[in-house]
C-alpha cells in the first residue's frame, strides 16, 4: 500500500501531529490528544507521543471509554477559533472534544 498525503486549509486551532496502529494524535490549540483512528493502520512516523490526555476505548460491544490525562487541562476548556467562529474546547465522556474539525 503507497500512503497518499492529504493537506488540508490551515487551522491555527487544529492540527493531526501523527497517526498509525489505530491511534491518532492531534493538536487542539495548545493542549495534545491521542484518540482511537481505526483507519490508521499503518506504523506511526514518531515513536513516542507526548499528550495531554488519551481515550482509551471500552472493551465491550458498547463502546464506551474513558479519558486518562497525564497533565492538568483548564477546568472550563479553553477557547478555539476557526475563521471567525470562536468556541470552547474540552474532552467529552464520548472521545470528542466538543466539536468536529
Amino acid at each position: 500500500m503507497t500512503p497518499i498525503t492529504l493537506i488540508g486549509d490551515a487551522w491555527a486551532d487544529y492540527g493531526l501531529i501523527d497517526s498509525g496502529h489505530g491511534r491518532k494524535l492531534e493538536r487542539y490549540g495548545p493542549q495534545r490528544f491521542i484518540r482511537p483512528e481505526p483507519q490508521a493502520l499503518w506504523a506511526p512516523a514518531q515513536a513516542n507521543w507526548d499528550a495531554a490526555g488519551e481515550f482509551v476505548p471500552g472493551s465491550d460491544e458498547d463502546g464506551g471509554g474513558q479519558w486518562r490525562f497525564d497533565h492538568p487541562l483548564p477546568h472550563a476548556g479553553w477557547t478555539g477559533q476557526w475563521e471567525e467562529v470562536r468556541f470552547t474546547m474540552q474532552p467529552t465522556p464520548f472521545r470528542h472534544l466538543s466539536f468536529f474539525p
